[in-house]
């Protein structure tokens, strides 16, 4: 299955209204609002924590039949190309991993 994690996001922008959206955010899908995350990637805020809760809370893949756990294998889903950043890859690890 899928695991959701709730991420606000653009938290510095001046309209913002961080705490109101939480509780909407949590009276809609049933999140708890302390749990939901609250990011700015512009001013650098909650990167980390984000990072942190994908590590702690979405787990590895399965094993496939074959697999010996040594190669990484993994699905390109998207990419995009980003002014600032270059190429932009979403993939799907399916087994193996990354260091």
């Amino acid at each position: 299955g899928f695991r959701v994690l709730p991420v606000l996001t653009k938290i510095d922008i001046p309209s913002a209204r961080p705490l109101e959206v939480a509780l909407a955010v949590s009276d809609l899908f049933g999140f708890d609002p302390d749990s939901i995350l609250k990011t700015s990637a512009r001013a650098r805020i909650g990167i980390k924590e984000v990072l942190d809760v994908i590590c702690d809370k979405v787990p590895p893949p399965d094993s496939l039949a074959d697999d010996d756990g040594t190669i990484l294998r993994a699905k390109v889903i998207d990419s995009w190309f980003e002014p600032r950043r270059g190429v932009v890859c979403l993939v799907r690890v399916l087994s193996g991993a990354m260091e």
